[in-house]
């Protein structure tokens, strides 16, 4: 048995593979998987539901090994009436300060700062919460 971290995007999940890879360390893709335009567009006609833009490629599945944690990734071809939400997040922790600096810029580019990066929370030596531009939400702890 097992229980994976499984983040689906609307046609965006080839993008946020692309800066997870650059900004968080020791990330690799295992497997991705092209999802079939015709796949796509088969929901779409089957669901009656808007498609998703992005123009590029979706991502049917991928696999990424994150420091040992594997998270599941896909693209769903249509739009959907919830996204992400702050009450699920990705919690990173790390002790060396490049890490932690390199992780919250990258992460929190474009995206929006829930907690600001102090040092003063009590249980870390600094800490952020941030939803990234996809709005994964990601708690950043330098301990």
């Amino acid at each position: 048995m097992s229980v994976t971290p499984f983040l689906m995007f609307e046609g965006r999940a080839q993008e946020a593979i692309d800066l997870y890879c650059a900004v968080l360390p020791n990330v690799t893709v295992e497997t991705l998987q092209p999802m079939p335009p015709e796949v796509a567009e088969q929901t779409h006609q089957a669901t009656g539901r808007e498609a998703v833009g992005g123009g590029g490629p979706l991502v049917m599945m991928a696999v990424l090994d994150i420091d040992g944690l594997k998270v599941r990734v896909n693209d769903t071809p249509i739009q959907h009436d919830f996204t992400f939400t702050p009450s699920m997040s990705m919690f990173f922790e790390t002790t060396e300060p490049a890490a932690y600096r390199g992780a919250l810029a990258g992460l929190s580019e474009d995206g929006q700062v829930r907690m600001e990066d102090r040092d003063d929370y009590g249980f870390a030596k600094r800490f952020a919460w941030v939803d990234d531009r996809f709005g994964v939400s990601w708690q950043l702890a330098l301990v």
